[in-house]
């Protein structure tokens, strides 16, 4: 899921870093996660807490300097960000069944993104 998951971001945000613009190519395209894996079960695969970034906006910035990071997300983001801070609230766990459900909707966006057969 996480693969589907960074292809759905990279292709919804355009194949370019979210920060400084540039136009990214696969190694350099990196999927962020906004809030920490750790922050919620769903919150790895929800596309709302992902971002792509550069390697260095992703190594450099955003992981050395996260309060700066999720500032600026919030600012740019911040219907994401309230939606986000709600999930982190609700901890909504996976279940086989809803896990099957988001690997479709995952395929399914990236489908429509043009990312995917």
């Amino acid at each position: 899921m996480d693969w589907l998951v960074a292809q759905v971001t990279k292709y919804r945000d355009g194949w370019k870093c979210q920060r400084c613009g540039k136009r990214l190519f696969r190694h350099d395209a990196h999927c962020a996660h906004v809030l920490p894996k750790s922050a919620g079960i769903l919150l790895p695969w929800d596309r709302q807490n992902t971002i792509l970034l550069c390697a260095q906006d992703h190594l450099q910035w955003a992981h050395l300097h996260p309060a700066e990071f999720r500032q600026w997300f919030q600012a740019k983001f911040p219907q994401r960000f309230a939606y986000l801070q709600d999930c982190r609230r609700q901890h909504a766990k996976l279940d086989g069944e809803a896990r099957r459900m988001l690997i479709a909707v995952l395929e399914r966006e990236l489908r429509r993104l043009g990312g995917w057969p």
